[in-house]
C-alpha cells in the first residue's frame, strides 16, 4: 500500500484500520492482524499521505485561484471559506462585506495549513 501511494501520490485520502464486524465472514478468517499492527501500520500510511498533502498544497502557495464561495469559516462566522477548481478549501485572511456564498472570486494564496489555503481576494 505504501508502494502505491509513493508511485500515485494522492492529494488526500481516507484511511482506517480493519476492525470486523460481528456476525460476518470476515470475523472468523484466522490470520487476524494484532490492533498494535494495525495502529503502526495506519500511522505509516496517514505520515506518507500527509507529507503527498503538504507538497501538493505548497505548490499554490504564492499563486492566484478562482474560489467559488460555499459559506463561512466555523472559527470565524465572518470569514468566508470556497473551494478551487482541484476541490482544495480556501479560508479568506479578512471579512470581505461585497462578497458571498455563491460568488467566484480570485484568491491569492499566501499560507498554508494542515489541510487548507489561506489568502486574499483580488478585487479588480
Amino acid at each position: 500500500t505504501l508502494d502505491a501511494m509513493r508511485e500515485v501520490r494522492f492529494d488526500s485520502s481516507y484511511s482506517f484500520a480493519f476492525s470486523s464486524r460481528p456476525g460476518t465472514a470476515a470475523e472468523a478468517l484466522p490470520g487476524q492482524i494484532e490492533e498494535e499492527v494495525k495502529k503502526e501500520r495506519l500511522a505509516k500510511l496517514q505520515q506518507l499521505q500527509d507529507e503527498h498533502t503538504q507538497e501538493r498544497l505548497q505548490q499554490w502557495n504564492g499563486r492566484t485561484t478562482e474560489v467559488l464561495l460555499d459559506g463561512f469559516m466555523k472559527s470565524d462566522a465572518q470569514r468566508l471559506q470556497g473551494r478551487n477548481s482541484q476541490n482544495v478549501l480556501v479560508h479568506l485572511d479578512r471579512p470581505y462585506h461585497d462578497i458571498g456564498p455563491g460568488m467566484t472570486v480570485p484568491v491569492r494564496i499566501h499560507r498554508v495549513s494542515r489541510y487548507t489555503l489561506h489568502g486574499e481576494r483580488i478585487e479588480g
